[in-house]
């Protein structure tokens, strides 16, 4: 089990059929005092299900004007923001009107995220992507999370699968928007 604080080591060979993306990654990260792992899990998740050129992890939870994970272009300006966890409405509203593109990756079921969000002003909120991730997968991940980490991890129709060591876990992942449910009905 991790503690907080600690600098955590991912080496993950990324496979994501769904997006064509095939990359070696080495990704250190701290986990900051306030965070659990199942936080960390979604954190890690989200950057290689997100993954492109220019992605970086903010430089952390007491940056308030950043985000969690961020994708700039080649002159450094931010193109694509993504937000870990459950995020408040004036930080995703804020967030959709400087940049236009926001990605929320929650560590807790999607109902959760929504109903802390009802009724508030979010600029474009039908734009915002969510990665919504299996929480059972979450759990069992960062149930037995080292500092260093040695993934393989394949995402396709909708599934990731990720070996570690001996281990296997999978469980969906779905690309959907902020209250998508509530529309179609």
């Amino acid at each position: 089990m991790a503690h907080a604080g600690l600098l955590h080591r991912f080496n993950i060979n990324l496979a994501d059929a769904d997006r064509g993306v095939y990359e070696t990654l080495e990704l250190r990260t701290a986990m900051h005092a306030s965070e659990s792992e199942l936080f960390l899990m979604a954190r890690v998740l989200g950057y290689c299900l997100c993954h492109e050129e220019g992605i970086a992890f903010g430089r952390g939870l007491c940056e308030p004007d950043e985000a969690a994970i961020g994708v700039r272009d080649a002159t450094g300006r931010i193109v694509h923001w993504i937000e870990v966890g459950m995020p408040a409405a004036d930080r995703l509203h804020k967030a959709m009107k400087a940049v236009g593109k926001v990605t929320i990756v929650p560590h807790r079921p999607l109902r959760l995220l929504e109903r802390s969000l009802e009724g508030q002003t979010i600029h474009k909120v039908e734009e915002i992507e969510v990665l919504v991730l299996d929480q059972q997968l979450l759990a069992a991940v960062a149930a037995k999370l080292e500092r260093n980490e040695k993934w393989d991890l394949t995402v396709t129709d909708g599934t990731i699968f990720l070996v570690r060591g001996n281990e296997s876990f999978a469980g969906a992942v779905e690309r959907t928007r902020l209250f998508r449910e509530a529309d179609e009905a």
